[in-house]
């Protein structure tokens, strides 16, 4: 069936596979056939305009609402989102690629592509239609990110070592890009968790006799 073939190569295709689709059947019996391709959402014809519509607009929310659910991931924490299986498998791997040279000033998109094993376009797009990023603001959100944690365990590090270790070889360009992202500087937010830890150690303190 050339339906059920686009829609198997859709599913197999990198670039393609989260972008919603709709399929109209003309029997409901063609649903067991076609639920097999990696389609969104079904149809039988003859359909209601409305109907459609609907399901249309419904998928488009569930897409924001999963770009909102990643990109929350990707500043507020690298924790595991439901998306659809390849994407989140791909979502990982770059997470991991990324991550594995993060020290590393000179981790581009060309270099990025390359170790992923796809070309810069077509990384580009996935990236950009699963997380709403393009291919440089999602390895700065990972430097950003890894950028906080290295801070909230040592607020006490030195805001240079902090940037060369998420591959900022400017610790002003650093600290400016991180105000962006958080609306205070590094030091700032460091002085913040050190307080914090400062607070939460003496409240754990036994009291004296």
């Amino acid at each position: 069936n050339t339906t059920y073939n686009f829609m198997a190569k859709r599913g197999a295709n990198m670039q393609n596979a989260s972008m919603p689709y709709s399929r109209r059947s003309i029997y409901n019996e063609g649903l067991i056939h076609y639920c097999c391709a990696p389609a969104d959402a079904y149809i039988t014809k003859p359909f209601n305009t409305s109907v459609l519509q609907v399901r249309i607009k419904n998928l488009l929310q569930h897409k924001e609402k999963a770009d909102k659910e990643i990109s929350d991931k990707l500043f507020g924490g690298i924790k595991d989102v439901k998306i659809a299986g390849s994407d989140q498998e791909f979502l990982n791997k770059c997470i991991e690629m990324v991550q594995q040279h993060l020290d590393n000033a000179d981790f581009d998109l060309p270099t990025f592509a390359e170790l992923m094993n796809t070309s810069k376009s077509t990384l580009y797009k996935k990236l950009r239609m699963i997380t709403g990023l393009s291919t440089s603001a999602f390895i700065r959100s990972i430097r950003m990110k890894s950028a906080i944690e290295l801070l909230r365990k040592n607020p006490n590090a030195h805001v240079s070592d902090i940037a060369y270790a998420v591959g900022y070889n400017d610790p002003k360009y650093f600290s400016s890009c991180f105000k962006k992202d958080f609306g205070c500087l590094p030091t700032e937010y460091a002085k913040r968790e050190a307080s914090a830890s400062s607070q939460g150690e003496t409240e754990d303190a036994p009291s004296k006799a």
